[in-house]
C-alpha cells in the first residue's frame, strides 16, 4: 500500500481507504490523458489533504505532472488566495452549507 486515507464518517462509520502504488500510477495517467497538466500549471488547493479527492487529484497527481501546488490559508482566504496566487487549476468536490437540508 501507498497510503491509507481515512475517511471523515459523515455518512457512517470512519473507514480507511488504500491507495496502492498501481492505483496512484493508474489514476495519474488517466487524468493526464483528459486534463493537460505540466510544469507550467499552479493548483490552489483549499481540501483538507486526508479528503480522498483532494489527496488524488491535487496533490500525488500535481506533483506526479511537475504542477506546483499553493495551499490556502483558509477556507475564509481562498477568495485572496485566488488573486494572488492565480492559480491555472484548482479542484474541489461539492460543499453544502452546514445546517442545509436535501430536497425531497
Amino acid at each position: 500500500m501507498l497510503t491509507i486515507i481515512y475517511t471523515s464518517g459523515t455518512t457512517g462509520n470512519p473507514k480507511g481507504v488504500m491507495l496502492s502504488h498501481r492505483n496512484l500510477v493508474s489514476n495519474v495517467l488517466a487524468s493526464a490523458k483528459v486534463i493537460p497538466i505540466g510544469p507550467t500549471d499552479v493548483f490552489l488547493s483549499f481540501l483538507p489533504l486526508c479528503h480522498s479527492f483532494e489527496r488524488m487529484a491535487g496533490y500525488y497527481t500535481a506533483m506526479s505532472l511537475g504542477a506546483t501546488i499553493a495551499y490556502a490559508e483558509s477556507i475564509e482566504t481562498v477568495r485572496d488566495n485566488l488573486l494572488e496566487i492565480r492559480p491555472t487549476i484548482v479542484t474541489t468536490v461539492p460543499r453544502s452549507s452546514s445546517g442545509s437540508t436535501a430536497a425531497s
